[in-house]
């Protein structure tokens, strides 16, 4: 079967794309994704400046989720930078996408030049993460992740000041919230030239409680964080669809993926690539999904994915 994704100008031997996270804030996160068998591999979102992030627990595991408040917690964008030029150096093959948090739309197009100049193959733009503020032990009027994502005019100058600083491919990663209401947001980003798109369910805030002492669990202020998991992933399909039936720009899915399975429906719906981590964080392993997919297709008589990519959609209404 052929795995493979050509995609803004680059090769992914898989479409599975190790997520933006913990597992890729450094050079041996970055080549042991590519030991694992990811396609591709997103790094850990960095800032300009170096971050602490929330305090801790900042996680909340589940078998069925994981709610995470993490701040963004960070060695500043050159420190990575430098762990992206050393895998390279060191004949990493996969795509390694650099995703980064400004906090104005020239902060943002700073480092994405600087990850152009060390080797990256693309920058992501975090537009979706809503710790901000003073839950960063920043200002509180200091613009985040979300905040670029709430209106056209935000997310047009982000995207317009990156792609006027680099050649390198640039995806942005945005919540379904205000998107799914506001299609002029993903309008305005494909206007301003954006390469790909990687819309995310993980949009909504969870809490959990410890029952030995009733307190929350996450450390942050308001003790609660982004939910992620396998319960997601209906919105993350919904989410998929809706941007692939406006844009003809790359979709990358996002939210939910556990199975080899729930990569080919996301594909059926539009999805090029997927980006996942909470499988992971819960052990799940890149080449059983690869086995899975291999398996569903050869039964169904798919040689590649473009054989079924976006199948669903004809059976949508036009957006």
């Amino acid at each position: 079967m052929d795995l493979s994704v050509h995609m803004c100008g680059l090769d992914f031997r898989n479409p599975i794309i190790l997520a933006s996270g913990p597992l890729s804030v450094s050079k041996a996160g970055l080549l042991k994704a590519e030991k694992d068998g990811f396609g591709g591999v997103v790094t850990k979102s960095v800032t300009r400046i170096p971050n602490e992030g929330n305090p801790k627990p900042r996680w909340s595991f589940s078998p069925w989720y994981l709610i995470s408040a993490d701040g963004l917690p960070n060695r500043g964008h050159k420190a990575m930078a430098e762990d992206i030029l050393r895998p390279k150096d060191a004949g990493i093959t996969i795509p390694v996408i650099a995703s980064i948090a400004g906090t104005s739309p020239q902060e943002f197009a700073e480092m994405a030049g600087e990850f152009s100049e060390k080797g990256a193959d693309a920058v992501e733009l975090n537009l979706v993460c809503p710790h901000r503020g003073s839950l960063v032990g920043r200002p509180k009027d200091e613009t985040i992740g979300r905040y670029w994502s709430r209106t056209p005019e935000r997310s047009y100058k982000v995207v317009k000041a990156v792609k006027d600083a680099v050649r390198i491919p640039v995806w942005a990663k945005f919540p379904s919230l205000p998107v799914l209401d506001h299609m002029e947001i993903v309008k305005n980003m494909a206007e301003a030239g954006i390469d790909a798109v990687v819309p995310t369910p993980g949009a909504f805030a969870g809490m959990a409680i410890n029952l030995d002492n009733g307190k929350p669990v996450l450390g942050n202020r308001e003790h609660t964080g982004t939910l992620t998991g396998h319960a997601i992933k209906p919105v993350g399909i919904k989410f998929v669809s809706e941007i692939s039936r406006v844009l003809r720009t790359p979709v990358i899915g996002t939210g939910g993926v556990y199975s080899g399975l729930d990569v080919i429906e996301y594909v059926m719906v539009g999805a090029f690539a997927l980006e996942i981590m909470t499988a992971i964080l819960q052990k799940i392993k890149v080449r059983d999904l690869i086995s899975q997919m291999e398996r569903f297709m050869s039964d169904k008589g798919y040689g590649s994915l473009g054989d079924f990519r976006g199948k669903s959609l004809k059976y949508l209404p036009p957006r």
